[in-house]
């Protein structure tokens, strides 16, 4: 879906993300968060993300997403804030065909 740095461009990503994906149950699971031994204001994180979605771009069409997320965080006097996050595929099926089917609609992700 592309990358976005700072506040105006992940606000500008989120805001014109319902046009493409009208209907989405992100739901993120097996959390791991590791805290920097060396300096407790760093952490890392994992997890796996499941979404049933609906793609709104392509006449409503009833899709499976899976991906990892790999994410560093620190710690400011406002609380835990991201510093960045790498969202890595696994596969983005069509609900009819399903993932063993057709693991990446259009392809492989590059």
């Amino acid at each position: 879906m592309g990358r976005f740095e700072g506040a105006k461009a992940i606000r500008a990503h989120f805001e014109s993300v319902s046009s493409v994906m009208g209907f989405a149950i992100h739901h993120l699971t097996n959390p791991i968060i590791d805290i920097s031994p060396e300096d407790n204001n760093r952490a890392s994180g994992s997890w796996y993300l499941w979404q049933p979605c609906t793609q709104t771009t392509r006449s409503n069409r009833a899709l499976w997403l899976a991906a990892n997320y790999k994410d560093t965080y620190t710690k400011t006097k406002h609380g835990w804030q991201f510093v960045n996050m790498i969202i890595t595929p696994k596969m983005f099926s069509p609900y009819e065909s399903g993932w063993a089917e057709v693991p990446f609609i259009g392809g492989q992700p590059s």
